[in-house]
């Protein structure tokens, strides 16, 4: 509990001005990039490469010449990458603010090319693959990938998905996103979601439900933050650096039913609560939801 409480404080000592915001990431972006170029690519990427292609086989999703939304790439835009490696897709990358890491995004990338025979490809398909992952590898910089495979990078610290056309993408995507979208703006952030979808569109979205600050100690509970009030989490825990909205999947359902758009696929992974003393204001959730610290959620818009 000690470090759970330590990085507590440290990540709000940061998020005290623009100039420790910009440091925090800063330090953050080469820590993090040196970590990632040294260990190579996770075996949870290469599962992630796998249910991307999975579901836009399931799903119908490669459309010739499909528009692709991708929300929070951070630092690699993994999920759009990989699907462009076997389709033809326009895709915009959307960030509030240049997280990106080259080094590690092309040590990402040869990984791939090496294990590219794990992915469940068709001969011609892993064939494209190949030769884009050979593209991508003699790039020297995000904006030549960029340009390879036809890629937009927007930036844009509000956060708000208002500048994009009303049915404009046949795909909105995120990956361990949206529960670091501030609150107080996420029903608008959903209906924004579904608003520049097409009909017939289709939304995947992996939720992480974790306690982010559980990362740092392994003493606590994976849903720790599900002990504290809104008011003392806000004035003990929450941080603008690293800020997480502790939205629950019932909530979640419901923002993206009042969208108007129709579930069509989810699974969820939940964990033993360890007897964790839960405040009130999560206990009327059915147990099984309250467990649960993983969530992917496909919707599609009617037509």
């Amino acid at each position: 509990m000690i470090r759970y409480l330590a990085y507590a404080a440290a990540f709000k000592a940061f998020s005290g001005t623009p100039w420790t915001r910009r440091l925090y990431r800063r330090l953050g972006n080469t820590r993090g990039a040196e970590r990632r170029a040294r260990a190579g690519l996770p075996d949870s990427y290469l599962c992630r490469a796998r249910d991307v292609l999975e579901l836009a086989n399931r799903h119908g999703i490669p459309r010739p010449q499909a528009r692709l939304l991708e929300l929070g790439t951070g630092w690699l835009p993994w999920e759009s990458t990989v699907l462009r490696l076997v389709y033809d897709l326009d895709a915009t990358l959307f960030d509030v603010w240049d997280n990106r890491q080259w080094y590690p995004f092309r040590v990402y990338i040869a990984g791939l090319a090496d294990r590219i025979d794990s992915l469940s490809l068709e001969t011609a398909e892993r064939t494209r693959a190949s030769e884009r992952l050979r593209e991508i590898l003699a790039c020297r910089s995000f904006p030549e990938v960029y340009a390879r495979l036809g890629f937009e990078y927007v930036v844009d610290p509000s956060g708000s998905l208002a500048s994009f056309e009303d049915d404009s993408m046949d795909v909105v995507l995120s990956v361990n996103t949206l529960e670091h979208v501030d609150r107080s703006i996420l029903p608008q952030y959903v209906l924004d979601i579904a608003r520049v979808l097409r009909p017939g569109g289709v939304a995947f979205h992996t939720i992480d439900l974790d306690d982010h600050l559980a990362d740092y100690d392994g003493t606590v509970s994976r849903k720790q933050y599900m002990m504290y009030s809104d008011r003392v989490w806000r004035l003990a825990f929450q941080s603008a650096v690293h800020y997480y909205n502790r939205v629950q999947s019932p909530e979640w359902r419901r923002l993206f039913g009042v969208a108007g758009l129709e579930l069509i696929e989810e699974h969820s992974h939940g964990i033993d609560l360890g007897g964790i003393r839960v405040h009130r204001s999560y206990a009327c959730l059915d147990p099984i939801e309250r467990s649960c610290v993983e969530l992917r959620l496909v919707y599609r818009k009617p037509t």
